[in-house]
């Protein structure tokens, strides 16, 4: 497993503790961001937001900034923060993986 060391990581209204910091070094590092050179930043930023339905919720944002690429902005609100990190970490791999994949055909 990688950890991804351009990371920086915010939270607003949010304790963030030594284990949520570890889990999203440990989710982002399965997205092998760490690998592509096209990757020059992440910043992920924690927050208290209400979802589409006005619920309270927990939000993650990830930005990640591209080299000669428009940066990437994902973002979920969830009950548990946990969980929000998880579906945005996920979501990101999926977008990441589309665009490289395009890029190297082209």
């Amino acid at each position: 497993m990688r950890t991804v060391k351009k990371v920086d990581i915010r939270a607003k209204n949010i304790s963030l503790t030594n284990h949520l910091q570890k889990h999203i070094h440990q989710r982002l590092g399965f997205v092998r961001l760490t690998e592509e050179d096209q990757v020059r930043h992440v910043l992920v930023s924690l927050s208290e937001r209400k979802d589409q339905y006005g619920r309270p919720g927990m939000c993650c944002q990830i930005k990640v900034l591209l080299a000669r690429r428009t940066d990437m902005v994902i973002e979920d609100v969830e009950a548990d923060i946990y969980t929000a990190v998880d579906r945005a970490v996920d979501r990101l791999g999926r977008r990441l993986r589309r665009i490289l994949v395009t890029h190297r055909r082209a």
